[in-house]
């Protein structure tokens, strides 16, 4: 989310949940995270939520890269506001691999598959892991799900988020995808 001032075109108050009655725009960025190299950035009013036209920009952006590249291999990282059942049907048709944050939907059943874990796998001195089949019904689709989890020091804060991957130093550190 990124604050403007009153006159600035296109700009909308929205999700911002520090700033909420101030205009913004949301942007949505496409960059190769290897090299920090801005591929395209879209300034949507900030009301937008990232799902809104996701598949069309997920499409316009996979052929942009196949029409510039040919037919190199293409990864890409998601949150959760792209979990849905045509943004997961576009990449597989489109052999694009991804790594996709799931939210934690009671439909899913994995808060119970996680709390009732007893094996976990060591991945890094300080995070544990696991990965499952997930059935997604409504989708009727079968993904393979990986969770993570990372001992922290202390309570959170209310709005502490931890990062799963961190292109800059290449550590893992969370949650589940």
């Amino acid at each position: 989310m990124v604050r403007t001032g009153n006159c600035v075109d296109g700009a909308e108050r929205g999700y911002n949940p520090h700033h909420p009655k101030d205009p913004s725009y949301f942007p949505l960025t496409a960059h190769l995270a290897q090299t920090g190299q801005i591929l395209d950035v879209i300034n949507r009013p900030g009301r937008v939520n990232d799902s809104e036209g996701a598949v069309d920009r997920l499409r316009f952006l996979i052929d942009e890269v196949r029409d510039r590249l040919g037919s190199v291999p293409i990864e890409v990282r998601l949150d959760g506001a792209f979990c849905q059942g045509a943004v997961l049907e576009l990449l597989t048709a489109s052999g694009v691999e991804f790594a996709m944050k799931m939210p934690m939907w009671k439909w899913l059943d994995v808060r119970d598959r996680i709390r009732d874990r007893k094996s976990w796998t060591k991945v890094h001195a300080s995070v544990d892991g696991f990965s499952l089949s997930l059935r997604l019904k409504p989708w009727k689709r079968t993904e393979r799900v990986v969770v993570f989890r990372k001992k922290i020091s202390g309570k959170p804060a209310k709005d502490f988020q931890l990062q799963l991957f961190q292109p800059d130093d290449g550590y893992l550190s969370t949650r589940w995808w």
